[in-house]
């Protein structure tokens, strides 16, 4: 005979035997793989993004300084900003800081003189915040150093000291008549002198020029003097530029950068 819970007994292997079924732990495993797919493309297409968004911004910005460097040193042939920084904008908005900026212009009158390239490099440099949110206005407040540096070539060299010079293999020289003397350049107070044994030659000063707020240091390259100086401010036309840099200007810059 059977007892009132046998047939209850009979159907539990088959109920277990439905809901462990192969095709059933399949499908719900493909399910899985699926859904991590999409989640993976999704972080995939929003880091492309945001990689995009600072770019474009930082592009943006430096595209801006360049047409003001240019309007603003108008002597210079070409001006060109470069800035690293990446992320730009995060950095900007959690510290107001970025990392690098390196303008140069071309072709400077500095009084008398031509100085074929004036070179600014800017380490750390560090935003206004409150202007650039509020007032929406990038405001360069200072740096943590920066170097300033302007070649000067042997023929500019040669015709504001009406003798021939020659700068080769970290050495000047100096043609006197038929001689060829040996000589020794130094820098003071944004003098330069030429020191060529008997020959005279009359000291040069190199004015202040755009992004080259002093000379403190020369160094002999062939063809060329490269004059330097160490800054530890923001030099006063990077100042003016960046603050006639409005963020309508820029585009979409402003909206890029979190509040």
């Amino acid at each position: 005979m059977r007892g009132p819970y046998d047939e209850v007994w009979t159907f539990r292997p088959l109920l277990a035997g439905r809901t462990s079924t192969p095709r059933a732990l399949r499908a719900s495993d493909s399910v899985r793989a699926t859904v991590r797919k999409f989640l993976l493309l999704v972080l995939v297409v929003v880091i492309g993004l945001l990689v995009v968004a600072d770019f474009g911004a930082r592009a943006a910005v430096a595209n801006q300084l360049e047409k003001r460097l240019r309007k603003d040193v108008p002597s210079a042939t070409s001006a060109t900003v470069d800035i690293d920084s990446f992320p730009f904008l995060g950095r900007l908005a959690v510290s107001g800081r970025i990392a690098e900026i390196h303008a140069s212009v071309t072709d400077v009158e500095a009084g008398p003189l031509r100085l074929a390239r004036v070179t600014v490099d800017l380490h750390d440099v560090h935003l206004d915040r409150d202007a650039l949110f509020r007032s929406r206005r990038a405001e360069l407040t200072s740096i943590g150093q920066g170097t300033a540096t302007a070649d000067i070539t042997q023929e500019e060299l040669s015709d504001k000291l009406h003798l021939p010079i020659q700068l080769r293999d970290g050495k000047i020289g100096v043609r006197a008549g038929p001689l060829q003397v040996g000589a020794k350049v130094t820098v003071q107070d944004n003098v330069i002198r030429v020191a060529a044994g008997p020959v005279s030659l009359p000291a040069l000063r190199v004015p202040k020029a755009p992004l080259l707020p002093c000379v403190a240091n020369a160094e002999i390259l062939d063809g060329r003097i490269r004059v330097s100086c160490t800054l530890d401010k923001v030099p006063d036309e990077l100042i003016a530029i960046v603050k006639s840099t409005r963020a309508n200007e820029l585009g979409s810059l402003s909206g890029d950068i979190p509040r």
